[in-house]
């Protein structure tokens, strides 16, 4: 892909290319993540659907009245008994 600018809109949109939409298989209302990393700034569509996922995992979860750290807690201690029980205190 050649390089190219282009126009940021009022609202902050930039259309992305075509050839960019395809090889990603980008559609309307698909969720895509910026990452910032050391050599520059990387789109992540695959990031975004695990993140999003995790927003709905978090929202059902609340709505159970259990918070996502108060999960990953429990698992924590529940991963240590079954390693202590499977090892020893001592592994």
């Amino acid at each position: 892909m050649s390089k190219k600018a282009y126009v940021v809109q009022d609202n902050g949109q930039v259309t992305l290319p075509p050839e960019l939409r395809e090889e990603f298989g980008l559609k309307k209302g698909d969720l895509i993540a910026f990452e910032r990393r050391e050599d520059g700034w990387y789109i992540n569509p695959r990031t975004a659907k695990l993140l999003n996922a995790l927003n709905e995992i978090e929202g059902a979860l609340e709505a159970k009245g259990i918070s996502l750290e108060d999960l990953i807690e429990e698992g924590d201690k529940l991963r240590q008994e079954l390693y202590e029980k499977r090892y020893g205190k001592d592994g």
